[in-house]
């Protein structure tokens, strides 16, 4: 009912692509409706929540407005905690169109919360190529773009609408949360970017040391040690350490590095 009462009575018929989230640049809405525009999919429709009156919005109306498609497309604030739940349960798609940068560890870490939702109502992903989208990608339940481009996302969004007619689709989502999306298989790919940085700041620290003649009074095991020590006690205060992930996750939560 709740459902009923947001989408236009013609919606209900039709494959729902859905974004519910922050809507801003980096999560390329305006690309988002411009290759749904593209596709010239009749069956389908498209939500996107969290319109607000800002510049960026505007210009998402001003698009759809131009657009052949307008009357499948529906812009709408952000939504009650009920509300969004009724869209993720009665829609196909989820949209996660966020670009990754190679040295943001935040765009590593896509938000963990809305891709769980979407994957939690068995919906079907559509998003950018990056790592941390790939391995949803592998087990056939998302369609990536190679770029943020409308004729890139449309290429996808053809695949990811074809792909939700597989009558065994809602199965294998199922399936990949129970198996493959939890907190510690999800934070892989953080390790293996924290490891990276990890490794490039002791190699600067001992460099510094080394410069400043510190190892005149260590030997030169000893300095690396102290300074594993020293970087190691830093990064257990730090969001991502012993700390604050146990705020996050629990008193219980053992770092995989650094516990």
């Amino acid at each position: 009912e709740t459902y009923r009462n947001i989408v236009p009575a013609d919606f209900l018929n039709k494959k729902v692509v859905l974004y519910t989230g922050a809507v801003n640049d980096e999560h390329c809405l305006l690309e988002l409706v411009r290759a749904f525009d593209l596709v010239h999919d009749e069956g389908s429709a498209l939500v996107i929540t969290g319109i607000k009156d800002n510049e960026y919005c505007d210009r998402i109306r001003k698009v759809v407005s131009r657009t052949d498609c307008s009357n499948r497309i529906l812009l709408l604030p952000y939504v009650t905690r009920a509300q969004m739940l009724a869209l993720q349960a009665n829609a196909n798609v989820g949209v996660c169109l966020s670009r990754e940068e190679q040295e943001n560890v935040k765009t590593k870490m896509i938000a963990p919360n809305k891709m769980g939702e979407y994957l939690y109502k068995k919906l079907f992903i559509l998003g950018l190529k990056s790592e941390y989208l790939k391995p949803i990608e592998m087990k056939g339940l998302a369609a990536l773009a190679e770029t943020s481009t409308p004729v890139e996302i449309s290429k996808a969004l053809r695949r990811a609408l074809a792909a939700v007619h597989d009558a065994g689709l809602k199965q294998r989502i199922s399936t990949f949360v129970q198996e493959d999306y939890c907190m510690q298989q999800q934070l892989k790919p953080l390790i293996y970017f924290l490891n990276e940085r990890i490794s490039i700041v002791k190699s600067r620290m001992v460099s510094t040391m080394m410069n400043k003649k510190v190892v005149n009074n260590f030997s030169s095991h000893h300095s690396v040690t102290v300074m594993n020590h020293i970087f190691h006690q830093r990064m257990k205060k730090t969001y991502f350490g012993r700390v604050g992930q146990q705020q996050r996750f629990g008193r219980n939560y053992r770092h995989p590095i650094l516990s």
